[in-house]
């Protein structure tokens, strides 16, 4: 079979991209490894985006970009990527002829992974589902860890670069997307886990305003902790002792650390995250303005919340049922009942600092909320999981959404909890014998996920069927601001926007249906605590 290619002219050159026929039959258009900046390399590490050199001549865009320096813990990789990372794919279902204005409407997606891991790849976030629904998907690297989050204050290191690296993404978007058939007026971002918190704090930048105008939040906001360092230059000075540093002060700090290899940095940090009494990671914080760089969070997330200082769009925003199975996992408490109490009996450290000191009293009655007098094993490990999971997500995303709520856009709230052979993280774990979604879990009713070896659904299955809701459901909001804009007899339900009397929410299970006040007993609890 004769591979199609296909040539879209952007400002910065020609592309050469490729038409892909997916496994569902459907065709789209693939672009893939285009550099949105100049390559962060040499005197541009640590430095904002640079706009990208035009080139002459036909650029291929047939495969992705490397990744950006990280070591994956999640699925326990090894070190990988390259500083040079800076790469967008564009994926739309059709292009436009010479002349020709097709406006599809552009969903830009910002991949998780604790601001510390992942990328925009295919194997993950395929986009083969949304694409066939007529929206153009967008999927891109930015900067991680220290690269992306250094946060020291030499007076000409910028803060949040990784954040100015997802602008300078969407400043491309605007230029370029109407080329490859989709609407620069119309552009959808969303993300999950991270890459929720991201969305959250574009919609509270001014750096972001007016480059986007949906936005939907998954499994993460800005007002989750996102165990921040308090002091990230003294992690950055622990982290370059390690590496040999002696400088005492912070531009000497920086100077070192802008010579050393992109993996003994990463490998000296990761080292670092894994001892005891580490002081936090690298993450988004307010910045203090520097020369000549524009200033992406002037203040604490929380504080630009409560004074009503973010964007006004639509919003959806929702998280899954059992959040925490992913990290309870990794710290091995499906295998060993000794790590369920040890973590229970030092629960405290999972109290949000936002819920103000963490004194003996609020973790005595955490304790007694949560497991009470519970000694079963089985039953502690869900009781745990409930309990992390509404501290680490939940209770800020249900803040989130109360505030945001009070705004001039709708906001439509979802619970997804639904257990299926789609759910990539508990397939991959083999942890199918707890109840509901971990965190990931919902990205395999969105995207092709190849990476995780998921098995191939029959089109008249429970989860085809979550899958072709879950897809409409949010194409639907990036056309049209509405998820369910008019009766649907696959949706067959109306997803009211939330309001802080009623607090519907859409529970997303084998069915759809429309719920009240997520976890009541709990929130309230957690927020009279």
């Amino acid at each position: 079979m004769t591979e199609e290619f296909a040539i879209v002219l952007t400002a910065y050159g020609a592309l050469r991209g490729r038409k892909v026929t997916a496994k569902a039959g459907n065709s789209y258009f693939s672009f893939q490894g285009i550099p949105y900046a100049k390559p962060p390399v040499g005197p541009l590490r640590f430095k904002v985006a640079q706009p990208v050199e035009p080139w002459s001549g036909i650029r291929n865009a047939l495969k992705e970009g490397p990744c950006c320096p990280q070591i994956e813990l999640i699925m326990n990789l090894p070190y990988r990527g390259n500083e040079d990372c800076l790469y967008i794919n564009v994926y739309s279902p059709k292009l436009p002829s010479t002349g020709q204005i097709l406006n599809y409407p552009v969903m830009v997606w910002i991949h998780g992974g604790g601001f510390e891991m992942g990328s925009g790849d295919s194997n993950i976030y395929g986009p083969e589902y949304l694409v066939n629904e007529n929206v153009v998907v967008v999927t891109f690297n930015y900067r991680l860890g220290i690269f992306g989050f250094l946060n020291v204050d030499d007076g000409s290191t910028p803060y949040n670069v990784g954040l100015k690296d997802q602008v300078a993404a969407f400043r491309w978007v605007k230029e370029n997307i109407s080329v490859f058939g989709g609407d620069p007026n119309n552009v959808t971002i969303f993300g999950e886990s991270a890459g929720g918190a991201s969305v959250h704090f574009h919609m509270l930048s001014p750096v972001s305003k007016g480059l986007f105008h949906k936005a939907i939040l998954q499994s993460g906001c800005a007002l989750n902790e996102w165990k921040a360092a308090a002091e990230p230059q003294e992690v950055a000075f622990i982290v370059a002792q390690k590496l040999g540093c002696d400088a005492t002060d912070v531009q000497g700090l920086v100077s070192f650390l802008s010579t050393v290899s992109a993996r003994d940095l990463v490998e000296k940090y990761n080292e670092y995250s894994a001892s005891p009494g580490e002081k936090g990671s690298f993450r988004p914080m307010p910045e203090k303005p520097i020369p000549d760089d524009e200033v992406f969070l002037p203040t604490d997330a929380r504080e630009l919340m409560e004074s009503r200082q973010f964007c006004h769009v639509p919003v959806m925003i929702g998280l899954n049922s059992k959040e925490t199975i992913i990290f309870l996992d990794m710290m091995g408490v499906r295998k060993n009942p000794e790590n369920v109490k040890n973590l229970i009996e030092h629960i405290g450290m999972f109290i949000p600092k936002s819920m103000g000191s963490n004194s003996e009293q609020k973790e005595k009655a955490v304790k007694e909320f949560y497991f009470g007098q519970e000694n079963r094993n089985e039953r502690l490990v869900e009781a745990l999981i409930d309990c992390t999971s509404d501290m680490a997500i939940a209770r800020g995303v249900e803040e989130a959404t109360k505030i945001l709520s009070e705004g001039f856009f709708p906001v439509f709230y979802y619970n997804f909890n639904f257990s299926g052979k789609l759910n990539i993280f508990k397939h991959f774990v083999n942890a199918t014998e707890l109840s509901g979604a971990s965190h990931l879990d919902e990205l395999g009713y969105l995207f092709a996920t190849p990476f995780f070896n998921v098995p191939e659904v029959a089109s008249d299955s429970p989860e085809a069927l979550v899958r072709k809701r879950m897809v409409k459901l949010w194409t639907n909001f990036a056309k049209t601001e509405n998820p369910t804009p008019k009766l649907d007899p696959e949706i067959n339900v109306k997803w009211p926007p939330y309001n802080v009397q009623n607090a519907e929410y859409l529970s997303i299970t084998d069915t759809l249906s429309i719920q009240k006040h997520y976890n009541k007993e709990r929130m309230d609890f957690l927020n009279n605590l």
